[in-house]
C-alpha cells in the first residue's frame, strides 16, 4: 500500500478500484475545466487536463468504445447530463484498468 492510499486507509485492490470509479468523474471535470477554466488555472494544468481527456478517450476507442466523439463533443457544451455520465462511465469500462493507469502514468512524463 502507498503513503498516498494508506492515508484513506484502504488495501491496494480497494484503492485501485477506487481509481478506477473516479476515473469516470476525472473526464467529466477536467473536461469541463478545458471548456470553463478555473480563474487559477494555470497552463501547465490546462496541458494536463488536455492529456488526461485525450488519453482517456483513446484508450476507450482502443477498447471499443465507438462515442468517443460524441462524448468530446458533449465534453465541449459543458452540461453534464446523466447521458454524459453515462457515456463517461462506458468510456471509462471500455478503457479498462490497464488503459486507466497508462493515462495516469503518462500524466508523470
Amino acid at each position: 500500500m502507498s503513503a498516498e492510499d494508506g492515508w484513506l486507509n484502504l488495501s491496494a485492490e480497494q484503492a485501485g478500484l477506487r481509481r478506477i470509479a473516479l476515473a469516470s468523474e476525472l473526464l467529466l471535470g477536467l473536461g469541463w475545466n478545458l471548456v470553463k477554466p478555473p480563474d487559477d488555472a494555470t497552463p501547465e494544468g490546462s496541458k494536463r487536463a488536455r492529456k488526461y481527456v485525450d488519453g482517456m478517450l483513446a484508450a476507450a476507442h482502443a477498447g471499443g468504445y465507438m462515442q468517443c466523439d460524441i462524448l468530446a463533443t458533449m465534453l465541449a457544451k459543458c452540461d453534464i447530463t446523466d447521458r454524459l455520465r453515462m457515456m463517461a462511465q462506458c468510456a471509462r469500462e471500455a478503457a479498462g484498468e490497464d488503459g486507466i493507469i497508462r493515462v495516469i502514468n503518462s500524466l508523470k512524463e
